[in-house]
């Protein structure tokens, strides 16, 4: 009768050294599936792309990183397009700035300009504002 009691108590620090041993393996085997994902999620976030190699149960969660990685990716290259586009075709853009505001201040003094030269003028800058509205046009589309 005696035993019974020394025996319940190893069984009881038995199962519960077992039940920890199972935690902390099942823990271990988690955070190991789990650090990949929580990596590439660290890295989209700085703008890096990120391809991830998952199987198992977080292969679907893998695969969703890897195609928004993928869309900021192609996003990111067609704002760097569009922005090297814009800068290219800035100085043109401040040119028939400059050119719209001269067409201003000679309409202003019309009465002094000879007909021909007025004339000449007028279609010059309806050319320039044509060309504008263009791009203000594409420009919107983006």
């Amino acid at each position: 009768m005696q035993k019974t009691p020394i025996i319940l108590f190893i069984m009881l620090v038995s199962n519960v050294t077992i039940l920890f041993i199972v935690y902390y393996l099942s823990k271990r085997n988690v955070m190991l599936k789990v650090a990949p994902i929580l990596n590439g999620l660290d890295k989209l976030s700085h703008g890096e792309t990120v391809v991830l190699n998952i199987n198992g149960e977080l292969e679907d969660v893998g695969k969703r990183i890897n195609e928004t990685s993928l869309q900021l990716d192609k996003q990111n290259k067609a704002r760097a397009n569009w922005i090297s586009g814009v800068s290219h075709d800035q100085p043109l853009l401040l040119l028939e700035v400059k050119t719209a505001q001269f067409a201003v201040v000679l309409l202003r003094n019309a009465d002094r300009l000879k007909h021909v030269g007025f004339q000449f003028l007028l279609g010059f800058a309806g050319v320039q504002h044509q060309k504008s509205d263009k791009e203000h046009t594409l420009i919107l589309r983006l």
